[in-house]
């Protein structure tokens, strides 16, 4: 399952990578080596299984204490108060994950990301962007346990969130901790409640003006850079993916856009890394 996510990259390739990111538009190659495809035109989270729920309840009060309803994370007061978020990441080390429903073995997944994400940013205090923690220390670190496997982010969403579960609508709820991320929700994902909160994720994501915009008179659509990146989780080409997030666009929009569907062009706006909150 955590096999290696990517292999090492000679002076040419890097040579093509900015921090802008620009160069992965349009390049499969930089877009594999950094988002592997590792479905093709996943479905939805599709037939529950039997099992156990668990409790979050120790997560939800943090949420609900230092997350507004825009998704904006005080850091700050979490950092005075850290317990009980170092208590759920304790409890997500030492479950054993077979024994829950595929829901809410899913739930308790995006769960962990969000909150290593939240407890790499801590370590961290006053830093303006995630981008600014070193790479070694930040996705790739095999520092993270659930369900008894040390794991890195990166393996954590890439080789288990979305290979084994293999439904696109996690990028609505993975949060890196930047404002180009979804919004972290002031409550947990729970398996029972999984699939609307996921399409309520979609909705709100869309909402924004800085992940969706629809100009009628240029007929150009532009989406968040994060559906360039993951093209492959929702079919590859640009119309295919825009295709698969029309249901969650504003009914109105996504009427006009349906349309004039064969005349769309789209364009992507750039991912905005700084910290989704204060300090």
């Amino acid at each position: 399952m955590f096999e290696s996510l990517c292999k090492s990259m000679g002076p040419g390739l890097l040579l093509l990578v900015t921090s802008s990111c620009e160069t992965i538009r349009n390049n499969e190659v930089i877009r594999e080596a950094y988002y592997p495809p590792v479905i093709e035109n996943a479905k939805a989270l599709g037939s529950n299984t039997p099992g156990k729920e668990m409790d979050h309840l120790a997560y939800a009060s943090v949420l609900q204490q230092f997350v507004d309803e825009r998704g904006l994370v005080d850091y700050g007061g979490m950092m005075e108060s850290p317990k009980r978020l170092q208590y759920y990441a304790f409890e997500l080390g030492n479950i054993e994950l077979g024994e829950f429903g595929r829901h809410e073995q899913l739930a308790i997944l995006l769960n962990a990301y969000n909150v290593f994400t939240l407890q790499l940013l801590l370590e961290h205090p006053k830093v303006s962007s995630i981008m600014r923690i070193p790479d070694s220390k930040r996705w790739k670190a095999r520092r993270w346990r659930v369900g008894g496997i040390d794991v890195s982010l990166k393996e954590l969403e890439h080789e288990i969130i979305r290979r084994e579960y293999m439904d696109p609508r996690i990028h609505f709820a993975l949060v890196r901790g930047a404002k180009g991320s979804p919004k972290l929700r002031s409550e947990p994902y729970t398996g029972i409640n999984l699939d609307r909160q996921l399409d309520d994720q979609a909705r709100y994501f869309f909402s924004q003006p800085s992940n969706f915009q629809w100009d009628p008179l240029k007929g150009v659509v532009k989406i968040s850079e994060l559906f360039d990146w993951y093209r492959s989780d929702y079919g590859k080409a640009e119309k295919r993916v825009l295709r698969a997030l029309m249901p969650y666009l504003i009914p109105g929009q996504a009427q006009e856009i349906k349309e004039r569907f064969d005349e769309i062009r789209i364009q992507y706006l750039n991912y905005d890394w700084s910290l989704n909150g204060k300090w």
